[in-house]
């Protein structure tokens, strides 16, 4: 990767990084690192607050949000572009947050995942954009010698405070490992206490994923293992998990992560009787903002007549089944489910 480049990812994504001071219940100290990813919800490890007292949560990079239309005419901040013009900006400071949700967790113990979101911090925080590299779309070949950048907080001996670390990297490998399900990927960059809960991010500008503890044998010291970046599927799953994934990671989804198929009614399939066909089915979408039910029918008249009755139904519930006071009824009509 090229100077220019690696420079521009860490110009982009500096901002997005926190560390996650900590303490034990015996009081010793110790930190991790955590990034944000949208409306003040913010990914880690695990294995860095599970069972720990949060004793602060700080972004320390100050950072310059470019402004457009009618924010960029109120502006009173300048950058110089490259060209000599004037790019109005706005200005974010070193932020220390505090938790309001969480920290939550994967559902799965052995998954290195947590979650939370915090009060107060910037509206024009930036946030990085999680990967569409789904466990089952990966071969072990994909992204391998791609190259990335990772961003945490690993402690600097003989320094008084947390200081960003970032380093250039390469994947080498695409790997399942015995402790914990979902992809994992080996990188080239060294491994320290610290980087735990960091950001792996590819030079096309999005989450690899999140950094978790060093792969090691014997007990070795992390430095001596290999650099851990757990893949992005359990991420989506438990930021939806716990209502939390922030719709600016939704585009490329639409409702996939929040919906759920409530009811699905069945016949025999002819001529093998023991397969079946869905004639219906009733979907429910709950992201914590929004909730709303789908149906899906391959009869119209009977598609017409629940569809109805769902109406009368979700009216009552209107005002309980979503904070903006808004409910939605789609409807799908398919003569092939």
């Amino acid at each position: 990767m090229e100077s220019k480049t690696a420079r521009a990812l860490f110009d982009k994504f500096a901002g997005t990084l926190a560390f996650v001071a900590v303490e034990d219940s015996e009081g010793t100290a110790g930190i991790g690192s955590a990034f944000h990813v949208g409306e003040g919800v913010f990914v880690t490890a695990r294995h860095v607050v599970e069972g720990m007292n949060i004793v602060e949560v700080c972004m320390t990079h100050s950072t310059c949000v470019a402004l457009e239309g009618d924010e960029a005419k109120s502006a009173t901040n300048y950058l110089h572009g490259s060209e000599g013009e004037n790019i109005q900006v706005h200005h974010i400071r070193r932020q220390t947050l505090r938790i309001k949700k969480g920290p939550f967790f994967h559902k799965e113990a052995s998954v290195d995942v947590a979650v939370f979101q915090v009060d107060g911090i910037d509206p024009k925080t930036p946030f990085v954009e999680l990967g569409g590299h789904l466990d089952d779309w990966l071969g072990e070949g994909d992204f391998v010698l791609t190259e990335a950048i990772v961003l945490g907080y690993p402690p600097i001996p003989q320094t008084n405070d947390p200081h960003l670390v970032v380093a250039r990297s390469e994947i080498n490998a695409v790997v399942d490992v015995r402790h914990a399900p979902h992809v994992h990927f080996i990188l080239s960059a060294t491994p320290r206490g610290g980087f735990s809960g960091g950001l792996a991010v590819l030079d096309g500008g999005f989450a690899l994923g999140v950094i978790t503890s060093s792969l090691v044998a014997n007990s070795a010291a992390a430095e001596l293992g290999f650099f851990a970046v757990l893949s992005v599927e359990p991420i989506y799953v438990c930021l939806a998990e716990h209502k939390l994934l922030p719709d600016c990671q939704t585009d490329m989804w639409e409702d996939f992560w929040n919906t759920d198929t409530l009811l699905e009614f069945c016949a025999p399939s002819e001529p093998d009787a023991a397969a079946v066909r869905v004639l219906a089915a009733v979907d429910v979408f709950d992201n914590g903002k929004r909730v709303y039910l789908k149906m899906r029918c391959n009869d119209q008249a009977l598609l017409d007549r629940a569809t109805e009755a769902a109406r009368l139904e979700v009216q009552k519930l209107a005002p309980t089944v979503t904070s903006e006071g808004r409910c939605r009824l789609g409807r799908v009509h398919s003569s092939q489910m």
